[in-house]
């Protein structure tokens, strides 16, 4: 007899799970343990993933099978194999083709080892999750790998002692996203030095197979840094990416798969974007992110957006007969810039069910979009959330109501709140200005010596970080306070809604604006650390990008 469970997921599997081409109907998005049977040296075939001739199917529920070759772990998406004959744990992804290896998944403890033992944690339809334990000369340590129904991602958990998890996806370009600032873009190839660390704070995503894959990394906390790593072996190069993983933390590996999920364009100065609208063709609707990137990682960024999507986005820019059309705040291909980077950030209402998107990973692994996201790394959260946003969104529905069903006295309090909310972020964003200036003195102080190495901390004080140096015209926290007070003296009016409309519009702006500019603070600060690491490694120079780094983490974890 079927499980019951397995006919429910067989059921609702079109809704549920992603197909490698958009529109195709997908197979059950269920989950299950295979053993292999044998093991193999080479990457399996999309043939035998999909036959699976020779396969045993571990029964669910059971959780005493000793394997007789390689551990499986599947979905309607991933195959996850753990191999007695090869080092690490390959991640396949479901592609128009079948599947295909995606990542390779090690780390420094068992980066050469092959795992001596796989024990079933949990065996059901709905999730599966396995234990593997590597033995390298440093002893054993483990790791807890599940994988969910009709999900995109792996989570990777770490048990027993802390480590750090390398992500081999041969990617060509590694992204530092930011929601609501820009974007960091890495070439992987033209990085000659063994380390380079990445100003992340929960998340990365390496853009492979030419505009076929995303591999996006995403984990639970800022303290778990990430860098990118170069090594040669055997006459080959290879790059990965390592992300700390401490006990009892997880990092969760996505594979986003389909034709044209990112695109990559090289071109020179502002030719590009022209370049860009003539030839670049969504594959699927919802809102991309578009980088245009110059000689360095740093990069002026923006959303592409359907017009009618456009009033939601702060920097949303869209095609118009050839051309790029934006919004106030959009980015600008400069002289400087030679690559156009473009990859879907967020769904739009056109959103096929069966596309995902970097902010669906998001949501499915940390459980919050990116302005809960920002807000708790600021430790600015409330429980009522009172964002401009949502609090926006909110009181329009409520003034949709007939006026004698409104409540005015809580309409009132949330206007309130919100206010409230803008004046702690404001507050927020003037420990930055404060620090910045701080970081400026240290960096150029005559006294601290090796001024030179310094001053390239200094320099990105000033180039990243505008919005921590500078103050709207109209203070933010009183301009959102006089118009909340305008918008409670029309909660009795008939017209209220259509007079509220831009009124609260503005207020939405205000809030994307306010939101870029503490996004903005937030990677200025990260990147100094980064580059403080750097100059740490310079003996003469150490003591004062100490200085400058204790600085920088003072006021990231001062919330």
């Amino acid at each position: 007899m079927i499980p019951r469970t397995r006919v429910m997921l067989w059921l609702c599997g079109i809704a549920l799970a992603a197909a490698p081409t958009w529109g195709q109907a997908p197979p059950s998005p269920a989950t299950c343990i295979y053993d292999r049977c044998e093991s193999s040296h080479t990457d399996m075939s999309p043939k035998e993933i999909e036959e699976k001739r020779t396969w045993e199917a571990v029964a669910e529920d059971t959780l005493d099978h000793t394997f007789k070759g390689d551990a499986i772990l599947m979905n309607d998406r991933l195959a996850i194999e753990l191999s007695r004959s090869r080092i690490g744990v390959s991640v396949y992804s479901r592609s128009a083709a079948g599947f295909k290896p995606r990542v390779s998944l090690a780390s420094a403890k068992w980066i050469h080892e092959r795992p001596s033992a796989v024990k079933i944690i949990e065996n059901s339809a709905a999730a599966v999750c396995v234990e593997a334990t590597f033995k390298s000369g440093d002893g054993a340590s483990s790791v807890r790998m599940r994988l969910t129904a009709g999900d995109m991602m792996l989570e990777v958990r770490g048990v027993g002692t802390d480590g750090a998890l390398r992500v081999f996806d041969c990617a060509q370009y590694v992204v530092v996203p930011d929601f609501f600032a820009d974007d960091l873009v890495f070439e992987t190839a033209a990085i000659k030095t063994y380390r380079v660390a990445l100003p992340t704070e929960n998340s990365l995503l390496g853009l492979a197979d030419d505009g076929a894959a995303i591999v996006a990394c995403v984990w639970s906390s800022a303290a778990q840094k990430s860098r990118i790593l170069t090594s040669t072996r055997d006459g080959a190069t290879s790059r990965s990416c390592e992300i700390d993983l401490p006990k009892g933390k997880s990092i969760w590996v996505a594979a986003l798969d389909g034709p044209g999920i990112w695109h990559a364009q090289r071109g020179a100065g502002k030719a590009i974007e022209a370049e860009l609208a003539r030839t670049w063709k969504k594959p699927f609707p919802a809102r991309w992110r578009v980088n245009f990137v110059g000689d360095g990682p740093q990069s002026d960024s923006g959303v592409l957006v359907d017009p009618a999507d456009r009033s939601e986005i702060r920097a949303a820019c869209w095609f118009d007969g050839g051309s790029l059309v934006r919004s106030a705040g959009a980015p600008t291909a400069r002289d400087s810039s030679r690559l156009a980077i473009v990859y879907p950030i967020d769904r739009s209402q056109a959103t096929p069910l069966n596309a995902f998107c970097f902010v669906d990973v998001l949501r499915n692994s940390l459980g919050m979009g990116p302005c809960q996201y920002v807000l708790d790394a600021e430790g600015l959260a409330q429980k009522e959330n009172p964002t401009p946003e949502q609090v926006s969104r909110w009181v329009e529905k409520e003034l949709e109501k007939k006026k004698s069903r409104r409540d005015a006295d809580a309409l009132r309090e949330r206007l309130n709140q919100m206010a409230q909310q803008v004046q702690r972020t404001e507050d927020r964003l003037e420990q930055y200005r404060a620090s910045a200036a701080e970081i400026a003195r240290l960096a150029t102080d005559p006294q601290q010596g090796a001024a030179a190495a310094a001053r390239s901390v200094a320099a990105i004080a000033t180039t990243l970080q505008p919005a921590a140096t500078t103050r709207p015209a109209t203070p933010l926290p009183q301009a959102v306070k006089e118009t909340c007070e305008r918008i409670g003296g029309l909660l009795d009016n008939d017209d209220a809604l259509a007079t509220a409309r831009p009124l609260l519009a503005a207020i939405c702006a205000a809030g994307a604006d306010q939101n870029y500019r503490l996004a903005k603070s937030r990677m200025a600060f990260r990147r100094i650390i980064q580059e403080c690491a750097v100059i740490e490694e310079n003996a003469a120079a150490a003591a004062i990008g100490a200085r400058i780094r204790q600085q920088a983490e003072k006021t990231l974890g001062s919330k």
